[in-house]
């Protein structure tokens, strides 16, 4: 099943573990690689265009303050 996984990325279970443990273990593990694997396939349906359009979104609101040179020309004319 873990194709292209190695050993150390495999739950490491302790050899006094109980079966109940080790069934736990192993879930959770699964459960959680399954998760990642949904939410990427969930993003890769929004398609190239809605990344696109948030990140330009991020970047716009990330520089839509002032320039610092804007600043510094609207404080000397307020003076």
């Amino acid at each position: 099943m873990p194709i292209g996984w190695t050993a150390q990325l495999l739950p490491q279970i302790p050899d006094n573990a109980t079966n109940q443990e080790r069934t736990d273990q192993w879930a959770i593990w699964i459960l959680l690689h399954t998760a990642g694997w949904l939410i990427t396939a969930f993003a890769t349906l929004f398609g190239a265009p809605f990344w696109f359009d948030a990140l330009q979104q991020i970047v716009r609101l990330k520089g839509s303050g002032p320039s610092p040179s804007e600043k510094g020309t609207n404080a000397a004319a307020g003076k």
